[in-house]
Parts: C-alpha cells; structure tokens; sequence
C-alpha cells in the first residue's frame, strides 16, 4: 500500500486518522465532513475551468502526461495529474510549465488549489507531497510550487526546498507506525470535530479513560502527567487538592476530572455577578478565514415576551447593513446588557465598532461592550461541570437541553 495525498494530510492532523485510512477502516457519515468534501470539489472544478480557458487545447493535459511528453514540454498545463512511486501516490492538481534560469530552461512547477483565504502550512506541506511525488516518479526536481489561493484566486509562490525535509521525516516516520498490526491508541485533538472516525476515537478514549478526553488539556500537559504515571482521568481526579490562590482562579484540571468521577458539579470560589438591566443574549456567526460576519443572532425579554431577532449577511458587502440593523435594535432595549458564550462576540463589536464608525456613537457602544458578560470567564476557573470540555453544546446537554438534530 501506498501513502497518497488524502493519508498524508490525515499524517499532518493525527496518527490514528492517518492508520484508519491507510487500511480502510469504515468511516462513520458525516455531514460536515461530506460539506467539506463537496465545497472543496466545487473550488477544485471551478478555478480547473478557468484555468482550460487559459491555453490552448494542444497545449492543455488533463490527467498524466505521458514521461516522453513531459521532456519534451509538450503542454503548457496539465490537470489532475497522477504521480507515483513503489511508497507514496499523490494526485495533484496540477502543472505548470514556466521560465527557469536553470540550465534545462522550461521546468514544470506544481500547483495546488487552496480554497481558504489564509495559507497554512498544512497547506505548503500537502504542495510539498504533490512535488515530492512529482520529482520522485519524473526525476525533475522542482525547487518551487505555487498555490492558487481564495476566492480571488492569488498566485503564491513557495519554495519548496526546506519542506522536503519535512515531507521526508513524516514519511519516514509513517513507514512503520502504517506498516504495524496494532493502530496507535486514539489521542483526541481539535480535528475531531471535523474527523469521519470521531465516534470511533471517542469510544476507545472512553474505555481507556484517556487525559485526552479533557479537551483543556494540551500535549506537553498530558506528557507531565505521564511523566508522572498518570494516565487516566480518574487517576488525575485523585490528585485534586484545594489551594487557595489570589486573584482570578485559573483551571484545575484534577478538579474538572474529580467532577467527572463523582458525576456533580464544583464550584470553586465565589461565583456571582450583578445583572442590572435587560440580558440580552448574543450569538455572532462568521467566517474567520475571510475576516466577514454573517450572522447575529439576539434573544432578550421584553414586557414578558421573549423576544428573538436575526441578522444575516449574504457577503461581505451586505456585513454593514446587517451590523446597522442590530444596532438599531440594540438602542431600542432599555439598558441592554450582552451576554455571550466565549470571546468571539466581544471581539465582533470592537470590530464592528472599527470598520462602520457612523453605525452608533461610542457613548453606547463603549458601555455596552465594557458591561458584557462572557458566561465562559466566569465557568472556567469558579465552575466545573462534569463534561469532558466547557462547549456551550456539551455543558448544555448536561442540563438536560436537546436539540432536534
């Protein structure tokens, strides 16, 4: 069996992703992993159309070129190209023939689609893969690629030199832990939400009663604990002791796991806030890789109503009226106070508050903002439920809430 491209970004994100796809364990369906999937299909075939346009029909590949063709730089790009060796198979997107000062003259650079406006470098390793495999099955050494980017399709280029070395360690690394009968044991990390073998992972951290269950918890904590022979929650729930310490409580992760074991609540601290004035609810939506809000949801009382409100952006040029309307809304409760789960609320107002000046004078935004209150802060060191993570989600089913899907 061969790493291919789909293995390999599984190999940047976690080992046991990795192991399940490389022997093809059944994954679960998922929709938002079948969402992912299908947008990235949907990029992947618009800017490959757009692209035929560019050249003409003798001088455009779809599919691999045959090794004659590519040394006689017969096409000027090649789509959806196949590349392999006796380890490691990529599909890559595909190649472009350009000018190089290299002795030769016309090389052929790789390229990768990235339908994210931000470049990761998860994203440069998988072009590093493509352009491994490439120069490994042709014998052209390609010293840069390039990756076509967002939705205003930027050229970036990257040079690929010290990412081979990289792509040649992980590699190396995968060769025996994919070669091995027993998969490595299930370490749950922030690309399980994403992941079509979360369900699995899960199950097995919970018969195991993994530290990785604490989703708090990071690698090089987890590690000292192992250090220290602890490896299970119930075991590090055991080692709680209370100390009284000045100023804000930070989270204690024996305290939460000694809440999971007794199956009650800790609190720790006083716990206590004024409420003057009407909560209202907030909920902001947005897409962080494009910097653009797109929903704002308010939920508050009014005369014994519950009252409900949205606000939505269909792009980024509608965000302003949008961001209008809830203002408006805002100015009309009496002394609105928000009330949010997590910072992200908070940080949509200081930005709104920059990109539309004329949308509400900063006597009322000012105090609104600064009277905020983020149920998060205030869970986090003083109130400990028993859930492997403070997600409003978790926490609220907990309570007893349930959501209809």
């Amino acid at each position: 069996m061969k790493i291919t491209s789909e293995t390999f970004e599984a190999l940047l994100q976690c080992p046991t992703k990795a192991y399940s796809i490389y022997h093809s364990v059944p994954a679960e369906v998922r929709t938002i992993t079948q969402l992912a999937k299908d947008y990235q299909e949907a990029f992947h075939r618009r800017i490959s159309e757009r692209l035929r346009e560019t050249v003409s029909s003798d001088k455009l590949c779809i599919g691999t070129p045959s090794g004659e063709a590519l040394r006689q730089r017969r096409y000027s790009i090649a789509l959806d190209c196949g590349f392999e060796t006796s380890s490691i198979h990529s599909e890559v997107h595909g190649i472009n023939l350009r000018l190089s000062q290299a002795a030769d003259g016309n090389s052929y650079v790789p390229f990768r689609f990235c339908s994210g406006e931000k470049i990761s470098t998860t994203d440069k390793l998988l072009l590093a893969f493509d352009a491994f495999a490439f120069s490994q099955a042709t014998g052209m050494n390609s010293r840069i690629g390039e990756l076509i980017a967002g939705q205003q399709l930027r050229k970036i280029r990257v040079v690929l030199a010290p990412l081979y070395v990289k792509v040649g360690s992980i590699l190396e690394a995968a060769s025996s832990s994919m070669s091995s009968s027993v998969p490595p044991s299930p370490i749950l990390n922030r690309y399980c939400a994403e992941c079509q073998f979360a369900s699995r992972c899960t199950s097995a951290a919970k018969e195991t009663d993994d530290l990785s269950l604490l989703s708090k918890m990071s690698a090089k904590e987890r590690q000292r604990y192992h250090d220290k022979g602890i490896f299970t929650v119930t075991q590090l729930s055991h080692t709680f002791r209370h100390r009284k310490r000045a100023g804000q409580p930070k989270h204690d992760h024996a305290l939460k796991a000694l809440a999971i074991r007794k199956n009650q609540v800790h609190l720790l601290g006083k716990v206590a806030w004024d409420n003057p004035g009407t909560l209202v609810y907030i909920d902001v939506e947005g897409d962080p890789d494009r910097h653009f809000y797109y929903c704002v949801g308010l939920r508050f009382e009014e005369s014994g109503v519950i009252v409900q409100h949205s606000y939505w952006a269909d792009s980024p040029r509608e965000e302003g009226r949008m961001w209008a309307e809830c203002v408006s809304t805002l100015t009309r409760i009496r002394a609105a106070r928000l009330v949010h789960y997590g910072s992200y609320e908070t940080n949509f107002f200081r930005q709104m508050r920059t990109r539309y000046p004329d949308a509400a004078e900063s006597d009322f935004l000012d105090p609104l903002i600064g009277s905020a209150v983020n149920l998060v802060s205030i869970i986090y060191g003083g109130i400990y439920f028993p859930t492997y993570s403070n997600s409003l989600k978790e926490i609220a089913q907990y309570l007893g809430v349930r959501w209809s899907e």
